[in-house]
């Protein structure tokens, strides 16, 4: 069965800005901002310190860095996610900074402008993930960290996957839950544009770009810090 991929982002994104400010307010993704920043300070990352956001869905990443103490920017290509982060940083106000960007396309920034960079499950869904952390480097100030977490190539985890939407059909928003669910189940298919990885891929992928591996960890979810040499 064929499908367009320009509807199916619709979809997906559309959809998943509805859903992804309650799943900011999970435990799970709690526990997952709290590693970012955790394992930011235990790589010597510091406030005032800039860190630049990449893919950073409704700011919930964006607004913890700046909350920290960290010059925080996050960029996203869904106006809804946008439009729902801006309007969280001017409720809590937090001086964070968004701007929308493609990672597919363009990254406009210049080089070495920030002092480290994050992206969180976003790489198994942009279309040149190689090109991104190319991007990524190059955005970063030697020394600077770059912390990702990425989804591992398992069956096990392509199949739990779309899962991680699951919701009783008589709970509000469950529409939207089973278009996200079947977004992600057809993007996750061997043929379709998901991409994983196993630990020593990442590794390789990142020793081939220069960067110093700092941590390889978790699963199903990989956290990784590497830092710029």
């Amino acid at each position: 069965m064929k499908h367009n991929p320009k509807m199916l982002d619709k979809v997906f994104w559309g959809a998943y800005t509805r859903y992804g400010e309650p799943q900011d307010k999970t435990g799970t993704e709690r526990a997952r901002v709290e590693n970012v920043l955790r394992r930011l300070e235990e790589f010597g990352a510091k406030p005032p310190q800039s860190v630049f956001d990449a893919g950073c869905n409704t700011g919930t990443y964006t607004l913890a860095l700046a909350l920290a103490g960290y010059d925080a920017t996050g960029v996203d290509f869904a106006p809804g996610m946008l439009s729902a982060a801006r309007r969280r940083a001017e409720e809590l106000k937090v001086p964070a900074t968004f701007g929308k960007m493609d990672l597919d396309k363009v990254f406009w920034y210049d080089d070495s402008e920030f002092d480290n960079a994050i992206c969180t499950s976003v790489l198994h869904a942009v279309r040149r993930p190689e090109w991104v952390l190319d991007e990524l480097r190059r955005v970063i100030k030697p020394g600077g960290l770059l912390l990702l977490t990425v989804w591992l190539d398992q069956a096990k985890h392509r199949e739990a996957f779309p899962q991680l939407f699951a919701k009783p059909e008589n709970e509000p928003d469950a529409g939207v839950v089973t278009r996200l669910r079947h977004a992600v189940k057809t993007l996750s298919e061997p043929q379709r544009r998901l991409h994983y990885w196993t630990p020593a891929q990442m590794r390789q992928v990142l020793e081939s770009r220069d960067f110093e591996i700092l941590l390889l960890a978790g699963d199903p979810l990989l956290t990784v810090v590497v830092r710029k040499k």
